[in-house]
């Protein structure tokens, strides 16, 4: 299996594979632009939106400490018994405010419950899980990219990008429990509820392109990594999407694709903690661009 820079170098290769052709087969420079497709939806225009959803599976491993130290490694699909597929609604705009610059935002959320037994003993926070538990897992995303275009010449928009993908995460377990102060030879089990609450505000660059097979029939594709250590933080990120979008009048149009996310933050002070958040599926959703 592909380690995640292979993965990239493997992208940047098939998205030099495919700039290159297209702009030396138009044989049009960066300041030359095709007069064939000046009228070429979301390339050509300022404003860009979507709206639909997304089919993904999940794959989440956390660990959340406190005190005593980092707690249990769970994999929340198994332990707590959280579905491994969802439903979610997906929201995007991007705002082209000159020619090679551009800004954009996406927000989605995931919320996910579930209820059982623990068969062996579950350390949360400072208290240890032992019976009878409910549980929580909700996401909040909210992303927010810089792009600058190398190339852009109506038919094709390539560049680079800059952004940060915000993750808001909030774990609960609630239901029977001990201190794990308390002597293990006699603990005092009672009904307790924890809730951790992590933001993690992952910084990334990537790369991106936008062709026109027709005026109305856009392909693209996009890939954002990061992986660094400061102060404590340990994170890794990297997200790549593949979409074709077609447009049956000048402004409209529907599209889909695919995406795959990989996020792995680690925290080794106070209330440490640990979170790998995979998740991929299926993209479809309507368009404008103005």
């Amino acid at each position: 299996m592909l380690t995640h820079r292979w993965k990239v170098v493997l992208y940047a290769l098939v998205l030099l594979a495919v700039v290159q052709p297209a702009f030396a087969q138009e044989k049009i420079s960066q300041n030359r632009l095709d007069p064939r497709f000046e009228d070429t939806p979301m390339i050509t225009d300022s404003f860009d939106f979507s709206l639909g959803g997304f089919l993904v599976d999940l794959n989440t491993t956390a660990a959340i400490g406190g005190t005593g130290g980092l707690g249990s490694v769970l994999r929340l699909e198994d332990i707590l018994g959280l579905d491994e597929s969802q439903k979610l609604l997906r929201l995007g705009f991007r705002w082209d405010f000159a020619r090679k610059h551009s800004i954009g935002v996406t927000w989605f959320s995931i919320s996910r419950a579930s209820s059982g037994l623990f068969d062996e003993s579950v350390d949360f926070l400072d208290l240890r899980f032992v019976g009878f538990f409910e549980s929580i897992f909700d996401v909040d995303y909210y992303g927010l990219e810089y792009r600058y275009s190398l190339i852009n010449n109506n038919r094709v928009n390539a560049g680079f990008s800059v952004g940060v993908s915000t993750f808001d995460f909030s774990v609960g377990i609630e239901g029977d429990a001990y201190l794990i102060a308390e002597i293990p030879s006699n603990p005092i089990v009672e009904y307790h509820a924890a809730t951790a609450d992590i933001i993690a505000p992952v910084p990334s660059i990537g790369m991106f392109i936008e062709y026109a097979v027709t005026r109305r029939l856009i392909l693209s594709s996009q890939l954002q990594y990061v992986d660094l250590s400061i102060s404590g933080y340990d994170g890794r990120y990297m997200d790549i999407q593949f979409t074709a979008d077609w447009f049956f009048t000048r402004h409209f149009g529907i599209g889909g694709g695919i995406a795959s996310t990989d996020i792995s933050v680690t925290y080794t002070g106070d209330d440490p903690y640990r979170i790998d958040f995979r998740y991929s599926g299926i993209l479809f959703h309507v368009r404008g661009s103005f």
